[in-house]
């Protein structure tokens, strides 16, 4: 639906959002305005105009702010494990490397960052030493599982800036390590493939639950 307004010349249309400047010799005069003069019929249109324009700022008030992201709960950092404890983490993923065969290195830290126990199976790969450090370091650091970034970063977009973190292994094997909600180290494996290591490491991370 529109609405012209005669101005001598021609005639404006007021259509959906913009005005059309139509020459043509006669127009029909505004059904809103009636004998008013051009200039009331003019505000009349735009009135009608502004009115129908559709909203284009989508289903949310422009002004209104963003819904905040949901962030991820986090433990907080707790009292260093104890050597006792880092025994039946590497205990239990021990068990798992060798039920299945696996040669595996595995390192445990505790919640300062610092190497508490560290294990290698023979013949496992010499690049696997520092890794399973890496991996543990990892999910201390940053209080998720390597698998957490691994997911981020084949999920492509946003989560390739998991490359930029420092020091992050972006492999799965590494597990947070905590005690009564309470982040007290980190466990990480390497020597095969990253779903063998996570299976490995996830032995050890229920051997300490299972105390």
């Amino acid at each position: 639906m529109c609405c012209s307004v005669l101005t001598g010349r021609g005639y404006l249309l007021a259509g959906t959002g913009y005005l059309t400047l139509a020459f043509a010799r006669t127009g029909a005069s505004c059904p809103a305005a009636g004998r008013q003069t051009y200039a009331a019929s003019l505000r009349c249109c735009f009135r009608r105009t502004r009115d129908r324009r559709p909203d284009r700022s989508g289903s949310r008030p422009a002004d209104a702010p963003a819904p905040a992201p949901a962030r991820q709960a986090t433990p907080p950092y707790g009292s260093p494990l104890t050597l006792e404890t880092a025994r039946r983490v590497v205990a239990g993923a021990e068990a798992e490397a060798r039920r299945n065969g696996w040669p595996v290195a595995i390192a445990v830290v505790d919640s300062t960052g610092h190497l508490v126990l560290f294990e290698k199976l023979d013949n496992t790969q010499y690049g696997s030493i520092e890794l399973a450090t890496v991996k543990a370091m990892t999910a201390l650091n940053y209080r998720r599982p390597g698998k957490a970034l691994q997911d981020a970063l084949a999920g492509g977009g946003v989560g390739l800036r998991v490359l930029n973190l420092p020091g992050v292994s972006v492999y799965k094997g590494s597990y947070p390590l905590e005690v009564e909600g309470a982040l007290v180290g980190a466990l990480g494996v390497s020597g095969v493939l990253p779903p063998q290591d996570d299976q490995v490491a996830r032995a050890g991370v229920d051997a300490m639950k299972a105390q």
